[in-house]
């Protein structure tokens, strides 16, 4: 087959990880996108991408891309792709896929219409008027993003996360490809003690010592494309073996330790599956009193959810453990003092020069509780009130999950007042929040960090596990119904006092000089001994 243009989506922030990656793997015309990754090569390189990336979330053929702003234009731009080339006569073909910032907004009906113009074009190619869809599955994905048309045919399957080895998680999971990338970031080869305290399901000392031996993340597991009509069957043996051959043999000084014996025997029992055992030692205990056997080495983790150094409540209870309180330290959320550095007074974007001389409303929403008729009322209010007030503009990047993408483009599709863009990279997001008037959210982090930035929030659930916030008077909790949340958003646009004193409330998270208080902790501490 000839040369093939592929896509590697990546967690926004891993794409330079993820080109990185792909080079080393010597694959040709690398090119490092917002969100993604572009590479060219043959049916080698679509086996090496699926079986040895660690931090691209999947590996996609480009079939076309093309603008439209009617389903006609959608229909023909499908229509005239070489579908034939990958998928056979007997070839499932589902459609899945988003819409965002275009004028075409409507999932189901981009899907449709993709389909029927597949449909006829594979029909018209093999000479038959009904395509049985019995063989192997050939997904094809697109994406309608300013009405610029991306089709896809996705040759990995599950997600490049899904390793194999981890068949049960905790109830927080650290998302694979992202805790490889936490461990490549500390240039960590295997040459020093590594810690994770908190192990959780294993997953970050796993990565380590996959890393470590240089073995292949894909190693596990199947791909999608190994049932390709067009794809030889032995090519995907003959990377695996490529890929065992260049695997380190050593051993490694890799601990996880965590205070939940159940964690701990989860983590020893991924590592097994991963083929591993004997490489990472876990052990049950507190982080704070574990006999390290290393003096120097590299510390990764995960902290606890719902864990927060910087919660009153939290060392209070510590306290009541009978911990020693001179061992007890409240700094904030580092997260705060980033924004020192991510803020500047001289960015620009497009969307924030579409809202100048507005008051912005930046939203996010996203949790799974709300997806349904909880988001279908949070976004009614975000409408009616941009309808309401002609001085308000919206800002939502929206999430990749389909359902939440299929709500907003519903809700609020349409309206000349709100946009929905993509999701933003932490430092877009940053200054979008600095440009804000206000903000409207269900998600968590969000809570911390815009009272810092003098933001107040609106927080659309009906509990939040900062009622530290609510307290201090930076956080309102509004509900999800449309009433309430258009009511309390409604409030601090027309009364200026009380918006005064949620946005210049003292932030109860932190001040921005955590990291300097940590370092200054650990200064004086036994963990420098470490």
């Amino acid at each position: 087959m000839e040369k093939m243009e592929f896509s590697v989506p990546c967690l926004f922030g891993l794409e330079g990880l993820a080109g990185d990656e792909l080079r080393r793997l010597d694959i040709q015309n690398v090119r490092v996108e917002n969100g993604r990754v572009l590479f060219s090569g043959d049916e080698s390189a679509l086996a090496k991408a699926n079986i040895c990336l660690r931090t691209g979330e999947r590996v996609l053929i480009v079939l076309a891309d093309f603008k439209a702003t009617t389903f006609e234009e959608l229909f023909q731009g499908v229509y005239k792709t070489e579908l034939e080339r990958f998928i056979p006569r007997d070839g499932a073909f589902p459609v899945k896929g988003h819409c965002l910032s275009s004028t075409l907004m409507s999932v189901p009906d981009c899907q449709a219409i993709i389909k029927k113009a597949a449909s006829r074009r594979l029909g018209e190619k093999y000479g038959v008027s009904w395509l049985p869809e019995t063989g192997a599955k050939y997904q094809l994905q697109f994406s309608v993003m300013n009405d610029r048309v991306q089709l896809y045919l996705d040759t990995s399957g599950p997600g490049l996360h899904k390793r194999g080895y981890r068949a049960n998680g905790n109830d927080a999971p650290l998302r694979e490809t992202l805790a490889a990338a936490m461990v490549t970031l500390t240039r960590y080869r295997g040459r020093e003690f590594l810690w994770d305290p908190f192990c959780g399901s294993g997953t970050i000392p796993i990565e380590a010592a996959m890393i470590a031996k240089n073995k292949a993340p894909g190693a596990f597991r199947r791909f999608s494309a190994e049932a390709f009509a067009w794809m030889e069957p032995s090519l995907w043996g003959q990377v695996r073996t490529e890929a065992k051959d260049k695997e380190f043999q050593g051993k490694y000084q890799i601990l996880g330790s965590d205070n939940d014996p159940k964690c701990v025997s989860l983590s020893m029992a991924n590592a097994r599956k991963a083929g591993l055992g004997d490489l990472i030692e876990f052990k049950d205990g507190d982080a704070t009193k574990m006999d390290l056997p290393a003096q120097s080495g590299v510390l990764i983790c995960n902290p606890p959810y719902g864990q927060r150094l910087l919660e009153k409540q939290e060392a209070e209870a510590l306290y009541r453990e009978g911990k020693d309180p001179e061992n007890i330290f409240v700094t904030g959320n580092t997260g705060i003092d980033a924004l020192q550095y991510t803020v500047r007074a001289d960015f620009t974007s497009p969307e924030l020069e579409w809202a100048k001389g507005s008051r912005l409303v930046t939203v996010t929403a996203h949790r799974r509780e709300n997806l349904g008729e909880p988001m279908r009322e949070m976004f009614r209010a975000i409408r009616r009130i941009a309808e309401e007030f002609p001085d308000v503009k919206v800002i939502y990047p929206v999430h990749m999950n389909p359902k939440v993408r299929l709500l907003a483009e519903e809700e609020l599709g349409g309206c000349d007042r709100i946009r929905l863009i993509k999701p933003l990279d932490v430092v877009e997001f940053h200054n979008v929040m600095k440009a804000s008037y206000l903000i409207m959210t269900d998600s968590g982090g969000i809570q911390e960090e815009a009272p810092a930035l003098g933001k107040p929030v609106l927080v659309m659930r009906d509990t939040t596990e900062r009622p530290e916030g609510v307290e201090a008077g930076t956080l309102k909790l509004t509900g999800t119904g449309t009433e309430a949340i258009y009511r309390e958003c409604r409030r601090l646009l027309t009364d200026q006092e009380l918006y005064r004193k949620m946005s210049e409330a003292k932030n109860p998270y932190g001040d921005g000089t955590a990291s300097r208080q940590i370092r200054e902790i650990l200064e004086k501490s036994k963990f420098m001994e470490f």
